[in-house]
């Protein structure tokens, strides 16, 4: 299958919060029965269909403890969209959120579409309210929430998809037709 469009997606967010997981199940349609640290990056592509335009989806899992963050750095350049990642189980990971969003300012370009994906929502512990969710969503110009669980395979795939449509619309209004240069 020839692949028309190569979009690199960044996947950040915090040690623990499932981010591998969600990739796998994406990718692989799999969930680990063991979980393993990210070291530094992990690298993972998925080929889709987005409006009968076949797309391949780089995805890069960014380990979250921060003594990778230089290394990382490095990795971001070409990013066309980003996942930032947290546990909906975990209210103290939300409150992290915003060491997140200075990676991401130094990391990628203003434009860059991001979106924040809660994962392990089959987990019923207290969670962060929906308002702080959302208010976090709007005032830091993500385009989209979404809650995720890759243990029981919920909503897993809208997120990507979502991105991938998003990037895709907004580069077609950018730059006309020519979408293939992204």
């Amino acid at each position: 299958m020839d692949t028309g469009l190569i979009l690199k997606i960044l996947v950040v967010g915090d040690e623990g919060v499932g981010k591998t997981c969600l990739i796998k199940r994406f990718t692989d349609n799999a969930f680990p029965d063991t979980s393993r640290q990210t070291i530094g990056v992990d690298f993972s592509v998925k080929k889709i269909i987005v409006e009968d335009m076949r797309v391949k989806l780089q995805i890069w899992d960014f380990g979250g403890h921060s003594y990778y963050r230089q290394i990382q750095y490095t990795l971001c350049e070409g990013a066309k969209g980003v996942i930032l990642a947290f546990d909906l189980s975990n209210i103290e990971n939300f409150k992290k959120l915003s060491g997140w969003l200075n990676f991401l300012k130094n990391a990628v370009a203003d434009e860059t579409p991001k979106i924040l994906v809660g994962t392990k929502s089959d987990l019923k512990w207290p969670r962060p309210a929906v308002k702080d969710v959302m208010n976090f969503v709007e005032e830091n110009n993500f385009r989209s929430y979404f809650e995720t669980s890759a243990k029981e395979n919920i909503s897993v795939q809208p997120p990507f998809h979502y991105l991938a449509k998003l990037i895709i619309k907004e580069r077609v209004k950018k730059y006309g037709g020519e979408i293939l240069n992204i």
